[in-house]
């Protein structure tokens, strides 16, 4: 890519990440996004390729007596880009499995509109789940129930 000044959003990322290793800068691609980061006086900042800035924090509380929840299995997050919800991907897993242990349950996000999604498949095939949506601010906490799905699948409306 850099000899022929050329690439892609992904090859730009993984670029920067590389350059400012290689000049001893602290650089990474985010676990959530995939956005270049680097690290400056130990907080983390986008690397500038998109017009977001700073992030937010999705902070999931589960209910109590709640079981195990597992990201993809479970319930998933998803922000609202060009009027589509995408899927948030954690840690490099791509609808694996992924339990309590290897999950975080506050997360560093970008500021937007986000969708929860939980659902669970009965014995009978048949499925019971909820959806809600909800904003994140930047520099703010947004704290989102996880909850039993009950019920047919129903959407909350927004704050």
């Amino acid at each position: 890519m850099f000899e022929l000044r050329a690439g892609d959003v992904t090859a730009r990322r993984i670029l920067f990440v590389a350059l400012a290793r290689s000049c001893g800068i602290a650089a990474r691609l985010s676990a959530v996004d995939g956005t270049a980061q680097y690290l400056l006086q130990g907080i983390w900042l986008d690397a500038g390729f998109t017009n977001a800035s700073g992030t937010g924090i999705i902070a999931l509380q589960r209910a109590e007596g709640l079981r195990e929840q597992k990201y993809f299995q479970d319930f998933s997050l998803a922000r609202l880009k060009a009027g589509c919800f995408h899927t948030l991907r954690f840690k490099g897993l791509d609808e694996e499995a992924c339990s309590d242990a290897d999950f975080s349950f506050e997360l560093p996000v970008r500021p937007g509109r986000y969708r929860l999604t939980a659902g669970r498949r009965l014995q009978d095939g048949s499925i019971t789940g909820y959806l809600t949506t909800f904003c994140v601010k930047q520099g703010q906490t947004s704290v989102v129930a996880l909850r039993p799905p009950v019920g047919q699948i129903t959407a909350a409306p927004p704050p």
